[in-house]
């Protein structure tokens, strides 16, 4: 079939391609070589059928030869006399076996006789037949069943003789058989067996048959050669080349195309074809990666922007140059809480201003119309008059907002609005710890110091005075340590919240520390100001209750005034923390105005806590021992332990000048464990029985950890604990009477004994001596002295020496000098005595061995 060519330039038309025959000549090929095969099978087939021919006219030879036998076997059987030697009937098929195998006709005949017959022949010395026994005849014999087989050319078939039927049907020849052989109806009494010989025919036939068959066979192997060669080179292997090139473009693999060389016309043409394809999926496959890119670019863009304005955490929307609604995220439906119907491309920005400012779904009119359109008007106008993002805030009920408008350079614009209602709130919270202390809600130190600085320049224009007052709770840290700090802040918001409560006109407190309030007031006269100190210190007077504890407060307060103590506020507040101070140093004083000479104590008293950190790193403390002694008869008790300072510049320093100040710096606690430690390592080496007394102050007293270091220095010295007199004053005890009875039940638990020092100071409480368990009562020096003079003093010690036997307690005289104080407590019968009179402190005690001790141990 001819392929069309279309030539650019030339009519249509139609032309055989020379050199490419056409795909019906290679069909016509394949049918003629087809045609001649068949024609060889034709001739193979008669080839057989001959052979078929030869085998039958065989055996209807064999067979006729069978029944002319057996027809003269039965004419012979029939007229059969007897069966004596002479047999007829045998002698008749022996004469015919052997004129059938003496003729040239290629047959050869005999009779094969049974097992029963044989048996009886050679009995009776009987005619016998020719037998010539084969395995075609066993087979028949065996069988009872006619035998055929062509083997070697030559056709043999055994025809069985069986009693009852064919020429052995005849009744006598049946009885006879019975009778004397055994034989009954149905056995088998011998078999013809017939052998043909076909070898001439075969060898004819078989040498024909092989000449065509080389002929078929060579034939057919050229035609089959030739058109397997013509169809790989001009079929099979383009189109595998065509089918291997379809296979990747299917798979979208580059591909050349061979456009000539095909042998066959239409398979350049598909060749062709498959270039124009190849070229068109080409193009295809570039348009459709264009279209895939494009689209996978528009999807990543509109992904990007769905998820930006999904994710967004401010409101978004666009207007376009007519001021329309063009696009909003749900973020901004979200924050006015307007439904999606709510706003449509035909939403104006004015109609949405009035929309959710005073027409909004939710039924909450947040602006009046009026400010609504204001509003609107105001945005527009900066937008159109800037080129720079324009931002404003603007208060929707309780919300703050953002608005930010940015223009798209096309008239348009993008509006975004974040609720910073929170962050506003944050700020501010933020503004207010910075200036407000966040437990009681009074300023802080800053605001404190800020309102100091506006109040004294006020009162320099002004011409009035300010003070600056400095309030301090009292043993603030034992009430943390020993009520837990829920109690003292309970404290501190009380005491905030009763400050606050009495203030008034030009009067301003604030708490600038752990324990510290500050307060300014403005005044003229002394009277204002003092009265305002009144109201301050009342704060103090009612106990605080919290939850089942009651805790009994009291403050210190030191005032400055400006503009006499200073000019500066920062100076101002010193100077009013130098008054509080001393204030807190005294014992029956709460408020304490500033004084010049404050200035120089206080540098002296910062000088000497250095000092005292510095003796201790340095081991420049000893102790001093005052004797003890009964007073009848002036027997030795006891000693006191006294603690010395040799300060390497100043010299010897008084106790009474440095304890005061190791209290405030913190030093006493490493100090009295320093003298306790001490103190019962020299009384170890003390020949006597006798007991030492070591003073313990209030600061050591309101520690926890006082019990348990009694009780390691006793087990580490070896010092009994009866031994060791603890002394405290009455002051120490005062502040926490729970703590303090607490911490002596546990003192005394130890064995050791508990005296009250400086009875009649100070308190003096009788029910302090009800309710705490001294073992002895110390009366103070003070009252000792004077009573040589004075008859009030000589009345107390004999009060107290009473008041201690009523109560069954011993009562011990501090500062016995002379022999007339002597001679008062022997007649009012007090039980021992210390003072001058004995002997003067001294560094060691008679009889005693020294004790090595390097200071700060424990």
């Amino acid at each position: 079939m001819a392929g069309s060519d279309l030539s650019p330039g030339k009519s249509k038309g139609t032309k055989l391609r020379l050199g490419k025959p056409s795909l019906q000549v290679v069909v016509l090929i394949i049918v003629g070589a087809m045609l001649l095969t068949m024609q060889f099978a034709a001739e193979f087939v008669e080839a057989l059928q001959q052979r078929n021919d030869i085998e039958s006219l065989s055996s209807k030879r064999a067979y006729a030869a069978i029944d002319m036998l057996t027809a003269l076997q039965t004419e012979a059987m029939v007229n059969r006399v007897d069966l004596g030697a002479d047999d007829p009937a045998i002698q008749t098929l022996n004469g015919a076996m052997a004129r059938m195998s003496a003729s040239n006709n290629g047959i050869r005949i005999w009779v094969v006789m049974g097992p029963k017959v044989k048996a009886y022949q050679r009995e009776n010395h009987h005619s016998l037949i020719k037998n010539e026994v084969d395995d075609v005849d066993r087979s028949a014999i065996a069988s009872g069943e006619t035998v055929k087989e062509i083997k070697d050319g030559v056709l043999r078939i055994s025809v069985p003789i069986v009693l009852g039927r064919g020429p052995a049907a005849d009744v006598r020849c049946s009885g006879c058989h019975t009778a004397q052989m055994g034989i009954e109806n149905g056995e088998l009494i011998g078999l013809y067996s017939v052998a043909v010989d076909m070898s001439s025919e075969y060898a004819m036939w078989q040498a024909r048959f092989w000449r065509m068959l080389e002929l078929a066979l060579m034939s057919s192997l050229i035609t089959l050669v030739i058109t397997v060669w013509m169809l790989r080179r001009m079929v099979v292997s383009p189109l595998e080349k065509l089918t291997a090139i379809t296979r990747r473009l299917a798979r979208e693999e580059e591909v050349a195309v061979p456009t000539s060389g095909a042998t066959v016309a239409e398979i350049g043409e598909l060749s062709d074809a498959m270039v124009v394809f190849r070229n068109n999926l080409e193009r295809k496959r570039e348009l459709e990666a264009q279209n895939a890119l494009a689209v996978l670019k528009l999807e990543h863009a509109t992904e990007s922007l769905d998820t930006a304005l999904r994710t967004m955490t401010q409101g978004l929307c666009m207007f376009d140059k007519d001021h329309n609604l063009v696009l909003l995220n749900e973020r901004f439906l979200e924050i006015f809480g307007l439904p999606e119907t709510a706003v449509n491309r035909r939403t104006t920005f004015s109609g949405l201003c009035h929309l959710i400012g005073f027409d909004n779904p939710d039924g909450k009119q947040y602006k009046s119309a009026e400010d609504c359109a204001s509003i609107a008007t105001r945005h527009l106008q900066a937008l159109t008059s800037s080129d720079e993002p324009v931002i404003f805030e603007e208060q929707f009920g309780e919300r703050i907002l953002a608005i930010t408008h940015a223009g798209t350079g096309e008239g348009g614009w993008v509006t975004t609005i974040e609720d910073i209602s929170v962050r506003r709130q944050h700020e501010a919270r933020i503004a207010y710890l910075a200036r407000y202390d966040t437990l009681t809600g009074l300023p802080n130190r800053v605001l404190f110091h800020d309102h100091l600085q506006m109040e004294t320049e006020w009162a320099r224009r002004n011409g009035v005075r300010v003070g600056a007052i400095g309030i301090d709770i009292n043993q603030f840290k034992e009430i943390n340590d020993q009520r837990g700090h829920a109690v003292g802040d309970a404290v501190l918001n009380e005491i905030g919240r009763r400050l606050s409560a009495v203030l008034g006109e030009g009067e301003f407190v604030a708490r600038i520390g752990a324990d510290e309030f500050s307060a300014t007031k403005r005044f003229v006269g002394d009277t204002e100001l003092g009265e305002f100190l009144t109201r301050i210190e009342r704060c103090f007077a009612a106990i605080i209750h919290y939850g089942d504890s009651e805790v009994q407060v009291s403050g210190s307060i030191g005032v400055a005034i400006f503009p006499e103590d200073a000019t500066d506020p920062e100076q101002l507040v010193n100077n009013a923390d130098l008054a509080m101070y001393r204030a807190k140093r005294s014992v029956n004083q709460s408020i304490c105005f500033y004084e010049a000479t404050m200035d120089e104590a206080a540098r002296e008293r910062r000088a000497l806590a250095h000092d005292l950190w510095e003796a201790l790193a340095k081991d420049q403390f000893h102790m001093t021992y005052q004797v003890q002694k009964l007073v009848q008869t002036q027997e030795t008790t006891g000693y006191e332990a006294l603690l010395r300072w040799t300060h390497p510049q100043r010299g010897p320093i008084s106790p009474e000048i440095f304890i005061p100040v190791a209290e405030e710096c913190g030093a006493i606690i490493q100090i009295g464990q320093w003298v306790l430690r001490r103190a019962c390592l020299d009384a170890m080496s003390w020949n006597g029985k006798y007991r030492v007394a070591v003073n313990l102050s209030p600061v050591q007293m309101a520690n926890d950890d006082v019990v348990a270091f009694v009780r390691q220095v006793l087990y580490e010295t070896g010092l009994p604990p009866s031994r060791l007199e603890l002394e405290i004053t009455e002051s120490t005890i005062i502040d926490d009477k729970l703590h303090a009875l607490h911490v002596l039940r546990q003192l005394k638990a130890l064995g050791v004994t508990v005296a009250l020092d400086d009875f009649g100071t100070g308190y003096s409480s009788l029910d302090t001596l009800n309710s705490f368990p001294f073992d002895k009562i110390k009366i103070d020096r003070s009252f000792l002295m004077a009573a040589d003079h004075k008859p009030e003093s000589r009345a107390i010690v004999k009060a107290v020496l009473a008041l201690g036997r009523s109560l069954s307690v011993p009562v011990l005289a501090e500062g016995v000098e002379t022999e007339s104080q002597l001679r008062l407590l022997q007649q009012e019968g007090c039980l021992e005595a210390q003072g001058f009179y004995f002997g003067r402190p001294m560094v060691g005690v008679e009889g005693s061995a020294p004790a090595q001790m390097q200071i700060g141990r424990g």
